[in-house]
C-alpha cells in the first residue's frame, strides 16, 4: 500500500482576503496556492529575497547577474514603451519615480529620450549597484524616502516588474501613491508566470532543479488579479496584458 502525499492545506488569499485558495504547486521548498475568486497565485512563505538567508540571497543576485545584460537591453526598449505611455496620456515633463529601479536603465533612457522629466529611481535590495553605475542620476537606495520626496510630488509612478517581489504589494503600493499628485499616472507591469507550472517537472528532471526559475518572486498575477489589484486604490486600468 503506498501512502498518499497530503497537499496543503487552505490559505487566506493575500490579495482579496478570501479563504477560497487551492494548492497550486511546489517549486524546490517552496509552496503556491491560488486563488479561486481573483486567480492570483502566492508563495505561502511571504518572504521577500531581501529577508531570505544569505544562501537564497546568493542564488537570487547570481540569477540576476547572470541576466543583468539581457534585462538592461529589455528595459531599454521597455523605456521607449513607457514614454509612449506616458506622453499619450498627456504628459509632457515634470517628475517621473521609479519604484525598484535595478540598474536604472529604464531611467538612462527616459534621461536621453525624454529630458523633460526629471527621472527618479528607488532600489533598496543591493543587488544592483545603481548608484555606483549611474552617478548622474538620481538613485535612492531606501525603500522609505519620506525625508526624501515631497508629497504628491510626481507626475508619474513606475512599477516594472517589482510587484512579484513583494511580500506585502498592498502596503506598499499605497505607500508610494502618497507622492503621486492627483491625477498623476502610474505605470504598472509584471510577468505572467502561473504557466510555468507545466514545465517546472520537466526543469527538474533535465536539470535536476527548478531553481532560478522564479528567483525571488513570491506574487503570480494574471491580467484579472491585476485588475483586482489596482482597482482597489481607485486607479483606473488604462489598458492591460502581461
Amino acid at each position: 500500500m503506498v501512502k498518499k502525499k497530503l497537499k496543503p492545506g487552505v490559505e487566506i488569499c493575500p490579495l482579496c482576503d478570501l479563504k477560497k485558495t487551492r494548492f497550486f504547486m511546489r517549486e524546490n521548498n517552496y509552496i503556491l496556492f491560488k486563488c479561486r475568486v481573483c486567480h492570483f497565485a502566492f508563495r505561502k512563505d511571504r518572504i521577500s529575497e531581501i529577508e531570505e538567508g544569505f544562501s537564497f540571497q546568493n542564488e537570487v543576485r547570481s540569477a540576476y547577474q547572470a541576466i543583468d545584460k539581457s534585462i538592461d537591453e529589455i528595459n531599454q526598449r521597455l523605456a521607449l514603451r513607457i514614454i509612449n505611455f506616458l506622453k499619450q496620456y498627456g504628459l509632457r515633463g515634470g517628475s517621473v519615480m521609479e519604484v525598484g529601479c535595478g540598474s536604472a536603465s529604464i531611467g538612462k533612457v527616459i534621461q536621453r529620450s525624454f529630458p523633460e522629466l526629471a527621472y527618479i529611481g528607488i532600489e533598496p535590495s543591493g543587488y544592483f549597484p545603481s548608484v555606483e553605475k549611474n552617478p548622474e542620476l538620481t538613485i535612492l537606495s531606501t525603500a522609505k524616502i519620506d525625508d526624501h520626496i515631497a508629497p504628491e510630488s510626481q507626475d508619474a509612478l513606475i512599477f516594472n516588474h517589482v510587484l512579484e517581489h513583494v511580500p506585502d504589494p498592498r502596503s506598499m503600493v499605497p505607500y508610494y501613491l502618497r507622492f503621486l499628485k492627483p491625477g498623476g499616472l502610474v505605470y504598472v507591469e509584471v510577468p505572467n508566470e502561473q504557466w510555468k507550472k507545466i514545465i517546472t517537472p520537466l526543469m527538474r528532471f533535465v536539470r535536476g532543479t527548478s531553481s532560478g526559475m522564479f528567483a525571488g518572486h513570491i506574487n503570480f498575477f494574471t491580467q484579472k488579479s491585476l485588475h483586482v489589484f489596482v482597482s482597489a486604490f481607485g486607479l483606473e486600468m488604462r489598458g492591460g496584458g502581461l
